[in-house]
Formats: C-alpha cells, sequence, structure tokens
C-alpha cells in the first residue's frame, strides 16, 4: 500500500486546454531537475507533447509509478481474461491512478492535478 493519487478522465481535452495544460506543466515540471526524471534514455523520462504527459521522480529511491495523462480520452481499457490481456471497449470514464507512496515528486503530481 501507499499513497496514491486517483483521478478520471470524462472527455478529451481541447486543443486550447490542452495547450494550456501543457504550458503549465513545462513551468511546474522542467525545473524539478533534482526530483524529476529527465534523463535522455530513461523510460520514466519527463514527456510532454501533442499527445501526453507523462513524469517519474528519480529512481531508484525516489520514483514510484509514473504519473500518465492523455489528451484523448481512451476508447479501450486493457483488461486481464483467461490469462492474457485484451482490449476492452471503455464505456465510462477513463479510471487513472498514480501511487507515489508521497516521495518527493508528489508535489508535482498535485500541482499539476490541481492545474488540471
Amino acid at each position: 500500500m501507499g499513497y496514491t493519487h486517483y483521478y478520471t478522465q470524462k472527455r478529451s481535452f481541447t486543443d486550447s486546454e490542452w495547450h494550456n495544460i501543457r504550458q503549465a506543466a513545462d513551468i511546474i515540471l522542467r525545473p524539478a531537475k533534482d526530483v524529476i526524471d529527465q534523463r535522455k534514455g530513461s523510460d520514466q523520462k519527463l514527456w510532454i507533447n501533442k499527445d501526453s504527459i507523462r513524469f517519474n521522480g528519480i529512481g531508484p529511491d525516489n520514483d514510484h509509478e509514473t504519473f500518465y495523462l492523455p489528451k484523448q480520452k481512451p476508447s479501450f481499457d486493457w483488461v486481464r481474461r483467461e490469462g492474457k490481456w485484451v482490449k476492452q471497449p471503455l464505456l465510462d470514464d477513463k479510471f487513472h491512478c498514480c501511487k507515489t507512496a508521497r516521495k518527493p515528486y508528489d508535489k508535482y503530481v498535485t500541482a499539476l492535478l490541481i492545474v488540471i
């Protein structure tokens, strides 16, 4: 168990909304070089682009789960059935979560969720 942020995505973001969210993410996250993973080649690297935002703390001691937010609300979810991962149409809001365990990057997850 650990400290977790739960959030739902009810719809896709408009271009204008996404522009504002990306701008805020850039202001909030890029200066946090001592907390947010920005290393080239890292699969946890800060990512702010036209499709999504994702980031994690710097590992191995200060990372946990990756924060992820897509611009477009997904149309499907992956579910496990009979031991296999299969796509299932998403009929409701998209549920997201990010367990930070209150590690140093938690305040940046919180700040971005407040902006959104």
